[in-house]
């Protein structure tokens, strides 16, 4: 098959055959979203739930919470759960990310000739738990109603009945149970210092969201690329057919 499409295709083809994939699951699924004939899996009938987003809102909150039965928990940034509405919250035990993570660079490095950068909460999993059987999803999705409904995202579904991979596990990992590497506190919504206006990263996701929206269809190509060096910078290029 043809993948000469994007960028760097022949370096990445080359490298593939280096890697040498595994797994301790017992089944592993492919779930682009997104795209014809492909649906998302999310959210999932289970009687145990644990998200962990950087990004949440409200809607996206109430369609999981509908197809889950028992415990709810949630893991996320600390600045998008200030956004949320109280009621989105209720039936979840909510925890944000860690400010020792977060601001751990300007604790280390205090005096340090280099500029320090706050060190937030990047990745998004999905674990769905029926009596002794566990699926989990990664990959690109944010628990937001634009991952669910209208992006172009993938994920990767494993699942599992080792108890290794159960949500208590996971959770007593995250909260530092055992180990003492707390990651993730006890969410407690700050009075007085709720963000209702979007981040500048989400106001870059819905400018590029939209920019690609009004593209579709038309005789105008446009590719995004992230910058490697800059945070939150993007390359947009523009092509129109002639």
């Amino acid at each position: 098959k043809d993948h000469s499409d994007f960028r760097a295709s022949d370096r990445f083809i080359a490298d593939l055959h280096k890697v040498k994939f595994f797994t301790h699951f017992d089944h592993m699924v492919f779930h682009p979203i997104g795209i014809p004939k492909y649906k998302n899996p999310l959210p999932i009938d289970c009687s145990k739930l644990l998200i962990i987003s950087p990004f949440v809102d409200d809607k996206s909150l109430e369609k999981f919470k509908s197809e889950s039965t028992g415990k709810r928990y949630l893991f996320s940034r600390k600045e998008e759960l200030n956004k949320l509405h109280p009621d989105s919250l209720d039936g979840f035990q909510t925890y944000s990310f860690s400010d020792k993570i977060v601001d751990g660079e300007d604790f280390f490095d205090e005096g340090s000739e280099f500029e320090t950068s706050p060190q937030n909460l990047h990745a998004k999993l999905f674990i769905a738990e029926n009596v002794g059987n566990y699926k989990w999803f990664l990959g690109s999705a944010n628990c937001t109603l634009a991952a669910l409904d209208r992006n172009n995202e993938f994920l990767v579904q494993l699942t599992s009945n080792d108890n290794k991979f159960s949500i208590d596990s996971i959770k007593r990992i995250l909260l530092g149970t055992e180990s003492g590497r707390e990651y993730f506190e006890e969410y407690s919504p700050e009075d007085g210092n709720v963000e209702k206006e979007p981040s500048y990263e989400q106001e870059i996701r819905i400018f590029i969201h939209n920019l690609f929206q009004y593209l579709e269809g038309s005789q105008i190509e446009a590719t995004c690329i992230k910058s490697d060096e800059l945070e939150n910078k993007y390359d947009i290029a523009l092509k129109a057919s002639n």
